[in-house]
């Protein structure tokens, strides 16, 4: 019989661990003649860390973050050095140690079972590498108190979704109905492997730890807050009254973080993608400009391909109408109110028409489509084709190949984004 633990109890919860290694990074940069403040470093962990599980989503895989990545892009966009990577990870793991508390009941009986010949397989949802994993294990318990350790991170597999069990169950040419599976998480350790024929024990943390925990972390965000506001209110005008001052003090380190986070958004789309970054005229060309300066200046590397789009939310609703989509409808609701279907089969197909008085009535989307799909809208309807069927050229030309679209727009509604997936079903646009 395999068994595969958890044998490490968790310790303050993940906001308290990033800030103390926030500190200790810090420090270290100090001494290195980089002074950057434990809460901006925290601040870009998080940002890289949010981005990189959302990447997983935008692949459309149930995977594992990796740490690796996650610290390579903090440092990227803070404009440090790749290799300080192996300092950051090794603070990481120094944290861990002092965070975590082992399970010493639960170790004494899994060293009883491996005496008896009984496998010992370690498996962790975790964003640390096997050999972290294996050094905490052996921190905490010393040497071979398990055979072998399977970190979600190395696999691109979580217990959360099952697949880690799958795989070690394959590795270890051991069914899952011969594997008993001991864990604290409801999910992850008791739901989904009790769901594939495993045997399983929920070793439930108690009610004050969940509440320490749950405190710890509410104190950590309070401490955050509270240290960013007593900053703020230190702050004096650094620029004087005039526009080139407050672009370079105000407005240009917002511009800069948009942008960053443009970049951080495009290397996990490229992970699994072949993706382009379509920046939409008028105001997603401006966006391009500091991008590509952001780019420059830090020396951020960036494979995927960019274009600019010549491209408006009538532009697109004309492709999502001809889809027949349902967005279409919404936006030209929101963008005629008010008109009469007349002045709409101008907008859309691009010139007057001799229309009868019915096209004359109050606008509203839906009778419009039918009257479009009817005879008396034949002329408005090609028209509309002959318009689209040029952006439809414009944007294969500029997409070529790609799979996922990013759209990089000034804008608040994301309308347009909604139009051209729904006029483009075959490519992901975000």
């Amino acid at each position: 019989m395999t068994h595969i633990l958890q044998s490490l109890a968790r310790g303050p919860p993940e906001r308290s661990r990033i800030m103390k290694g926030g500190r200790l990074f810090s420090n270290l940069l100090a001494q290195r003649g980089w002074h950057i403040g434990a809460d901006l470093l925290v601040e870009a962990r998080l940002q890289a860390q949010r981005l990189a599980f959302r990447g997983l989503t935008l692949r459309g895989v149930a995977g594992e973050a990796r740490l690796v990545d996650i610290v390579s892009r903090q440092l990227s966009v803070l404009g440090l050095p790749p290799s300080l990577v192996g300092e950051r990870l090794w603070i990481e793991l120094q944290v861990e140690k002092g965070s975590l508390v082992a399970n010493k009941r639960l170790g004494s009986i899994l060293r009883a079972h491996r005496r008896a010949g009984t496998q010992v397989i370690a498996v962790s949802d975790t964003t640390l590498p096997t050999e972290g994993v294996s050094e905490l294990i052996q921190h905490f318990h010393g040497p071979e108190l398990v055979d072998r350790v399977y970190s979600s991170a190395d696999h691109g597999l979580t217990k959360r979704d099952g697949g880690l069990f799958l795989a070690v169950g394959q590795a270890e040419n051991v069914s899952l109905r011969r594997i008993v599976h001991i864990g604290d998480d409801l999910l992850a350790d008791v739901q989904t492997p009790s769901a594939k024929g495993i045997t399983v024990y929920h070793a439930r943390r108690s009610a004050y730890r969940r509440y320490l925990r749950s405190a710890n972390g509410a104190l950590t965000e309070a401490g955050r807050f509270a240290r960013g506001r007593a900053r703020a209110a230190k702050v004096t005008t650094p620029f004087d009254d005039n526009a080139i001052s407050f672009g370079r003090h105000v407005f240009g380190p917002i511009v800069t973080q948009f942008c960053l986070l443009i970049w951080l958004y495009a290397v996990e789309a490229e992970a699994g993608h072949k993706p382009c970054l379509l920046f939409c005229a008028r105001g997603g060309v401006a966006i391009r400009e500091a991008f590509e300066r952001v780019l420059a200046k830090l020396c951020l590397p960036l494979g995927v391909r960019r274009e600019n789009i010549m491209i408006s939310r009538l532009v697109a609703a004309r492709a999502a109408l001809l889809a027949r989509s349902h967005s279409a409808i919404e936006e030209l609701d929101r963008e005629f109110r008010g008109s009469v279907f007349a002045d709409v089969a101008m907008a859309l197909g691009g010139r007057t028409y001799e229309l009868p008085k019915e096209w004359h009535q109050p606008f509203r989307a839906q009778s419009f489509v039918i009257l479009l799909y009817g005879n008396s809208g034949a002329e408005v309807l090609a028209d509309i084709e002959k318009q689209n069927a040029l952006f439809t050229r414009h944007f294969k030309q500029l997409t070529d190949d790609s799979d996922r679209i990013i759209l990089c727009d000034t804008g608040l509604y994301g309308s347009t984004q909604r139009l051209l997936g729904s006029a483009f079903p075959d490519v992901r646009v975000s």
